[in-house]
């Protein structure tokens, strides 16, 4: 392939050079030799499948293509070898690192600071997927390219994400999936040996994308999947059990990283999840559990990316290794403690391998802070035991006997009376311990979010963001209502806001090309008010979609109201055949193209009485709608055989002040000829002399526009009274 020459569907030529490997087998891709930056996309011929095409076809033409380039692999322009589509214009990612090396890092040769800013930087790349209303679908590490240096990230194969045409609406549906990223509510449609692309659709939407996002989001700040675990009875001389694999723990809802128990946990290698920011671990909450029953409270992307920046902020260096980074909350390095537990656990294997004891693990320092390795089963065992000591000696050290205790006769009678008042006193001890150990919640609805914020903390109490609404009335950034308002909570606990994002600001698409109706209903669907106008256009079909006002392009908020301009096709129309028509069947088919009749008059003719037998405008003749068509209705049928009269030319043009002659032949047996006519021109007889031409001047009276008609009609007898025995229509053209 290197060296073909292919030709843009912008124009250019595109020479390949020299060969990129890539994941998708089959598929190759090339240098640009034009622009290093591009490579060239080939599809074998199997792979040319008309939905593909279609998908490369749309994508290459997506009005946002500028701002999906900036983060993703996009078509950009289509490739055609002797005149077929064989592939695409994309981004040269070669300078590019798959995020499946990243985790795989177990050295911080990318410390957390640095994954911080990659999880941002994809927060941005979906974002803007999401922007132009499309999704990822299936999103993987496979699909994430990072830029080692700068952070910056990039999706490829994009041609295999969920799409949708930005003219006609149609989805085009992502039929991939991959294990441990794929959402609890398409695994528990999934059964027996049928995959996403078997499911009627919608399967993928952006709750599910959310979905993806944070478990990639996690793979990149605590170097694990969220959904791994291991037996806590799984270590060395244990006894075997089954320990789930991560898409049986997303369909359950459960991830023993964030809710360890008595059988699973995380895995040896892993930190404690409690080395996250409070606010971090909250988002992974809301996602991977409360998110599993209840996809809408799932984060959005802009939560992930404020509480990434925040987190961004506050981190540490550790003294013993400086590719160390953390969050400075902890106490010590957490993963030194991981390291640490890694060396204690390997030792304990060594130890059962060789047929001894395993050796028990050195209990962490407790504290009020997260301390990896620590999962405070000690610091518990050891606060029980203090209990136990404590409630089973006397104050004075001594133990008490059941003398010494006051079980003595009559004591049982003393004892029932003071029942109700230790009762009381146990009651006004519970509801003053409640009181001081508890707080009120404040209200902080309309409050701005650090208002709130810091009303909330001077109370003792944490601020949770639950989500973030668009909202017309309320400005940005300010509480739109909140949990547990005029309650009382314990100190520490947590108060749940939804901030308003102010009013849903969006481009106006580019909607030129598409149906009325689905312009429309979408525009319509995303909160628009609609107005319709009708243009005549030479080059847009009849109820297509001229333009909008605003144009495409513009910033728009949903109640906005949007002009739609439909074309109403040619403003011109070709004249129909009227004849043998009524007046009414002639004015209906008229008014199909935006014509008019008019009544020239009733003349003899060879069609029935009351039927159109003559038009003074050719059929086919185009007319500008709007335009009127004379036509003369039919008095009764006559003969028009030229027995009794004929002329040499039937058709003449005349100018006003003008005059044109028409030579007639006369028979003998015809002894009396009239015209009728328009009222604008006058008919002169020559002459009449038996057997020889008569000449007939014609002039105008007055000026008219177009073609009128003068009807001869020729007698048997001496006058015109009755019906004539036969006719002669000459057509006269106003120049």
């Amino acid at each position: 392939m290197t060296g073909i020459v292919y030709t843009g569907s912008d124009g250019k030529k595109y020479t390949a050079g020299a060969e990129i490997s890539v994941k998708n087998a089959g598929e190759g891709l090339y240098v640009i030799a034009e622009d290093s930056f591009l490579a060239a996309r080939i599809l074998p011929p199997e792979r040319r499948t008309q939905e593909r095409l279609d998908r490369i076809r749309i994508m290459a033409k997506d009005p946002r293509k500028a701002d999906l380039s900036a983060q993703t692999a996009w078509p950009e322009t289509i490739l055609y070898q002797n005149g077929r589509p064989v592939g695409y214009i994309t981004r040269n990612l070669q300078r590019y690192l798959g995020a499946e090396s990243i985790l795989a890092d177990r050295e911080h040769v990318y410390p957390l600071n640095s994954r911080i800013l990659m999880g941002q930087n994809l927060c941005t790349a979906l974002n803007r997927l999401h922007r132009a209303g499309h999704l990822a679908g299936c999103l993987t590490p496979a699909d994430i390219m990072v830029d080692s240096g700068t952070g910056m990230v990039m999706l490829s194969g994009t041609d295999f994400f969920q799409l949708r045409d930005s003219a006609s609406g149609r989805i085009y549906p992502c039929k991939e999936s991959a294990s441990g990223y794929t959402a609890p509510e398409i695994l528990r449609r999934l059964s027996g040996t049928n995959t996403v692309a078997d499911l009627p659709l919608p399967v993928y939407t952006q709750e599910t994308d959310l979905f993806a996002l944070g478990v990639n989001l996690f793979q990149l700040l605590m170097g694990c999947h969220p959904f791994s675990c291991t037996g806590k009875g799984s270590g060395a001389g244990a006894r075997p059990v089954h320990v789930p694999l991560p898409d049986e723990n997303i369909r359950a809802g459960v991830s023993y990283i964030l809710e360890e128990n008595a059988a699973f946990g995380r895995p040896e290698n892993v930190p404690d999840y409690r080395m996250l920011p409070r606010k971090i671990r909250q988002l992974f909450y809301r996602c991977f559990i409360e998110g599993s029953d209840r996809p809408e409270v799932r984060p959005g992307i802009g939560e992930w990316y404020d509480a990434l920046e925040e987190m961004g902020g506050q981190l540490a260096q550790c003294r013993k290794n400086p590719r160390h980074i953390y969050p400075a909350e902890n106490v010590s390095c957490p993963w030194c403690g991981t390291e640490q537990r890694m060396r204690a656990y390997k030792t304990a294997a060594a130890g059962h391998s060789a047929g001894g004891e395993p050796q028990g693990k050195k209990k962490d320092t407790p504290g009020g802070k997260a301390d990896p390795g620590n999962t405070g089963t000690e610091e518990l065992e050891t606060m029980r035991g203090k209990a136990d000591r404590t409630g089973s000696d006397s104050m004075d050290g001594k133990k008490k006997t059941g003398k010494e205790t006051g079980n003595r006769k009559g004591g049982k009678k003393k004892s029932r009376i003071w029942i109700p008042l230790v009762l009381l006193l146990l009651l006004a001890a519970g509801m003053a311990a409640f009181f001081i150990l508890t707080v009120p919640v404040p209200d902080v609805v309309g409050m701005s979010y650090n208002q709130a914020l810091g009303v909330i903390e001077s109370r003792g109490l944490v601020m949770v963001v639950g989500e973030e609404e668009f909202s017309d009335t309320v400005p940005d950034d300010t509480v739109i209502s909140q949990t547990k308002a005029g309650s009382r909570l314990p100190r520490n606990g947590e108060v749940m806001v939804v901030l308003s994002k102010g009013p849903q600001v969006l481009e106006l698409s580019d909607y030129a090309g598409a149906a009325e109706e689905d312009a429309v209903g979408w525009l319509e669907g995303d909160g628009f008010t609609v107005s319709t106008e009708y243009e005549y256009s030479e080059e847009i079909p009849q109820g297509k979609v001229l333009y909008t006002d605003p144009e495409a392009g513009s910033t728009v908020t949903p109640g906005d109201t949007i002009t739609v301009y439909i074309s109403k096709g040619s403003k011109y129309a070709s004249v129909p055949d009227f004849t043998g028509l009524t007046r009414e069947e002639a004015e209906e088919l008229a008014a199909a193209d935006e014509l008019y009749i008019v009544d020239a008059g009733e003349i003899y003719s060879d069609q029935s009485a009351g039927l159109i037998c003559a038009q003074m405008t050719d059929p086919g003749t185009s007319l500008e709608r709007g335009a009127s068509v004379y036509c003369y209705t039919s008095t009764g049928i006559v003969s028009s055989d030229g027995n009794l009269l004929s002329a040499d030319k039937t058709h003449v043009t005349i100018s006003e002040g003008d005059t044109a002659v028409i030579t007639l032949r006369v028979s003998s047996e015809c002894n009396y000829v009239s015209s009728y006519g328009n009222t604008n021109i006058d008919t002169l007889f020559g002459a009449w002399y038996e057997g020889e031409p008569v000449k007939l001047t014609i002039s105008m009276n007055g000026s008219f526009e177009g073609t009128r008609l003068v009807q001869l009609r020729a007698y048997y007898g001496s006058d015109d009274s009755g019906d004539p025995d036969e006719i002669l229509n000459l057509y006269v053209t106003c120049e």
